[in-house]
């Protein structure tokens, strides 16, 4: 026989639960240095598959994203036989499937950092924002 849990317990857990998702969303979704400091691998993971574009390796970790996916997709171009030399070209944070952060620094063109916030490009939060996907769904994956 399973423990009753009272109903005062279940929505004290509850709200608990709530208030740690929204307490990860302003951090990680709204603080642009929270989420850079999160999204800091340097180099590919070990096994990671390459593509060939343009002459050069080309990785993106993980190679999917999920509409549930909360996380850090990573690109980078480079000579994939040394993923340690590869270069970084963007870097995602996602909560939910949805882009809060893009970092791009793709060779020969300027630095682009996007924010986004309710599912548009927060006002006051880039770098290059004429170079930022207008909403989050237009972010590369």
């Amino acid at each position: 026989m399973q423990p009753q849990v009272s109903r005062r317990q279940d929505t004290r857990l509850g709200r608990t639960i709530a208030s740690l998702a929204v307490f990860a969303i302003v951090v990680f979704g709204s603080n642009s240095s929270a989420a850079a400091d999160l999204c800091s691998q340097a180099s590919p993971s070990a096994g990671a598959e390459a593509s060939i574009t343009h002459g050069f390796d080309f990785i993106v970790e993980p190679a999917g994203v999920s509409s549930s996916f909360t996380g850090c997709q990573y690109a980078w171009i480079g000579d994939g036989s040394v993923p340690a030399e590869m270069r970084k070209v963007f870097t995602t944070y996602y909560v939910n499937g949805k882009a809060r952060r893009h970092e791009s620094h793709w060779p020969h063109k300027p630095m682009i950092l996007c924010m986004y916030e309710s599912d548009g490009l927060s006002s006051d939060k880039y770098v290059n924002p004429a170079a930022c996907p207008p909403t989050e769904d237009e972010v590369p994956r």
